[in-house]
């Protein structure tokens, strides 16, 4: 993370009316991304709030806060109130054979991107056609901004067709 090319990007997509933007934090264990991340991080915020964008650490399966219990615990043990987060239910059902909803702060959570993983499969499907528990989906209301997010299909047709029956789903729910 070079915070010189970080400071270019902001400045970039402060051009164009950017709200917020999404980290990952690295690929090591929680006490090394503490101790190496945490000052760059702060710096970063401190950059992006010159520009009023939010900075939204999401849950990552290869990375170390890989679920929303993860980021959430990062940002309150490290007094990060400013920083918020992007959760993707999709990413913490996949790394977990017993999903259990975690207790969601709506007023840190930025975005929730939505997807669905195939337990039986070992892959992305359309929403609904995996095993996410439908009770997540009845609880995204709450949320200001979701956002259909799909690794399906690999011809233009199979990902038009997956994004067709994930909208269609998102409809049945939320209309």
């Amino acid at each position: 993370f070079e915070i010189d090319f970080f400071e270019k990007f902001i400045k970039k997509i402060s051009i164009i009316d950017a709200t917020f933007i999404r980290l990952f934090s690295p690929l090591n264990t929680l006490e090394k991304t503490t101790k190496k991340w945490l000052p760059i991080l702060n710096e970063a915020k401190a950059i992006a709030s010159q520009y009023e964008i939010i900075l939204a650490i999401e849950n990552e399966p290869v990375c170390e806060l890989s679920s929303y219990s993860d980021v959430t615990k990062f940002l309150i043990s490290n007094e990060l109130d400013e920083v918020k987060t992007v959760w993707d239910p999709g990413n913490d059902f996949s790394i977990k054979n017993n999903f259990i909803m975690p207790e969601l702060n709506y007023n840190n959570i930025i975005e929730v991107q939505l997807k669905d993983w195939s337990l039986d499969e070992k892959s992305w499907v359309s929403l609904g056609k995996g095993g996410m528990p439908l009770s997540v989906y009845s609880s995204l209301s709450k949320a200001s901004h979701l956002c259909l997010e799909t690794h399906v299909g690999e011809t233009e047709e199979e990902k038009t067709l997956a994004a067709t029956q994930s909208l269609n789903f998102i409809r049945e729910r939320f209309s």
